[in-house]
């Protein structure tokens, strides 16, 4: 996240100090998903109370499956649509600080499924606010949202912190919408009893143990704090399909392996397409459809589960 003025200021780059966070309590929703996940342990091993507050994981494998739960100090499965369960769960508890991470962040999900997608979002974060606003102990609340909240006037320039808000789509829409609702508590209720109120607006990333649908890369090897951790048969298998299917599809014109020349001049190597694009930018051409790029190519279109597998093999290069 950068510091300074403007969402694209340069990067402040800092270790996290364990000092200020050992004893820290910890409300952490969302401590079942991907970020959460590693959050959670993280904030863990830097000497912080963690309690998290999320559903249960939605997908086999999941990397909170994998960590476990010996590293918070509980765990609690609620549905931030649910106002009694949110309230039920945080009023009482001397948290020092609430990481709000929780939130539907798949935009396809959201377009298949707008009204669930807008209530965990918006509502959501409106319950727990909600529940926290009376908390005496609470030091400080920070709302991840997203980098898709604004509104997009095609412009073609980067866009700054005091941008206008807006979204084209129930999932930007939901996360635009947060930002309001936080703002307006933080007004409302939280700047008069001085606790500070902020929001950060994640963007996309990777890393190891994100089996999420959609996301950029499936299947990445594990690494926790320097530690190996990988997901063997999980990855494996995903580079074996994705190499299958390229031998298959793609080796009568390009070179698909370490080595070697493509038996096309035309049709590059593939462990030389990083060189040309990045690996993670394949995704959407392959999803959309090869546009037949050299002659000898045959038309066809992969499916989901098939960009996954040849992404992955091609990230094994």
């Amino acid at each position: 996240m950068g510091l300074g003025q403007g969402a694209l200021a340069p990067l402040g780059m800092s270790r996290p100090d364990p000092a200020f966070w050992a004893g820290k309590r910890v409300l952490l929703t969302g401590h079942t998903g991907f970020k959460g996940s590693w959050a959670g342990l993280w904030l863990a091993r830097l000497g912080a109370e963690v309690t998290g507050l999320a559903l249960a994981p939605d997908q086999t494998p999941a990397l909170a499956t994998m960590l476990g739960e010996e590293h918070l100090a509980a765990s609690h499965l609620v549905d931030l649509r649910d106002r009694r369960a949110v309230t039920d769960t945080v009023a009482g508890q001397p948290f020092d600080l609430v990481l709000h991470m929780a939130a539907q962040p798949i935009v396809r999900a959201a377009i298949e499924d707008p009204v669930g997608s807008l209530a965990t979002n918006i509502m959501g974060t409106a319950h727990l606010l909600e529940a926290l606003r009376d908390e005496d102990a609470l030091k400080a609340v920070l709302v991840i949202t997203s980098d898709k909240v604004y509104a997009n006037n095609d412009a073609g320039r980067a866009f700054q912190e005091g941008d206008a808000l807006g979204g084209k789509d129930p999932y930007s829409a939901s996360k635009a919408c947060a930002e309001i609702v936080t703002a307006s508590f933080a007004k409302s209720y939280f700047d008069k009893t001085g606790v500070p109120v902020a929001t950060a607006r994640g963007g996309n990333v990777i890393g190891g143990g994100d089996f999420s649908r959609d996301r950029l890369v499936a299947g990445v090897p594990l690494k926790r704090l320097g530690e190996p951790m990988i997901a063997a048969a999980e990855t494996d298998d995903l580079v074996a399909r994705g190499k299958a299917l390229a031998q298959k599809n793609c080796a009568w014109c390009h070179a698909i392996g370490k080595t070697g020349d493509s038996p096309n001049p035309r049709a590059p190597a593939w462990r030389h397409l990083h060189k040309r694009h990045p690996i993670l930018a394949l995704r959407d051409p392959l999803t959309r459809g090869i546009a037949r790029p050299h002659d000898e190519m045959p038309n066809f279109k992969l499916t989901d589960e098939e960009v996954d597998t040849i992404v992955a093999y091609i990230n094994s290069l």
